[in-house]
């Protein structure tokens, strides 16, 4: 798939993602695990808002780890 510069449509998608998150106490604090897999297939595909649309794909697969761990400035 070729599209000319200057068009508009592009073709149906779909995509799969998928994702877990949890969170932990630890030490009175609360620690957030998030894991997440986007495009999971890894299906070519061009959005129709990507401005670079005419010139690459949209991005394959991605894999997003999360680690969230809240902490004060301590100030004296």
């Amino acid at each position: 798939m070729n599209p000319n510069f200057g068009v508009a449509s592009t073709d149906a998608y779909t995509l799969l993602e998928l994702g877990l998150g949890c969170d932990f106490p630890m030490a009175g604090q609360l620690i957030s695990f998030n894991l997440a897999v986007k495009n999971l297939l890894d299906e070519d595909y061009r959005d129709f808002l990507d401005t670079y649309k005419g010139y690459a794909l949209s991005p394959g697969r991605n894999v997003i780890f999360k680690l969230n761990v809240p902490f004060e400035i301590m100030r004296y």
